[in-house]
């Protein structure tokens, strides 16, 4: 066997696991960044009011549909959201891990905790926020913005 032709062997051999691999990043990649919508009403630890089925958590973005509510049962989180239904927090914290959107959506809060680690929180068409005694907090290291109205 020639020098020329093993290089070339090998060559062919790296590229396709190179190419397998991106594949396969590719894949987590997708699988990390999942977005969950809602189909129905109930708790959000409950899989089957999510599309795709599962539950969401800080790695993927969530959509709380119009008409739907969506109640805490325990701690949860979510990268972004965009709240056009309700959202029950009671007495559990919600960490959101990067963006907020509201588009006529209501948020009700009792004793626990609303955490906005990040970016940008929007108001989009209105929107209601009910306080209970729990806390909002912005806990970025760097600035937060709530833009007006354009």
């Amino acid at each position: 066997m020639s020098a020329a032709f093993t290089y070339i062997a090998l060559s062919a051999y790296r590229s396709k696991r190179l190419f397998a691999c991106l594949i396969l990043v590719g894949f987590f990649i997708q699988w990390a960044e999942a977005q969950y919508s809602t189909n129905n009403s109930g708790n959000w630890n409950t899989a089957t009011i999510w599309t795709p089925v599962g539950v969401p958590s800080a790695a993927h973005s969530v959509n709380i549909n119009s008409g739907n509510t969506v109640t805490l049962t325990a701690n949860a989180s979510c990268n972004n959201i965009n709240l056009n239904g309700t959202l029950n927090i009671g007495n559990y914290n919600f960490t959101l891990v990067s963006n907020f959107r509201i588009q006529g959506g209501i948020i009700t809060m009792g004793s626990g905790n609303c955490y906005f680690r990040d970016d940008v929180i929007e108001v989009l068409g209105g929107g209601t926020f009910n306080w209970g005694t729990g806390t909002v907090i912005f806990d970025r290291a760097g600035n937060q913005s709530i833009p007006g109205p354009t």
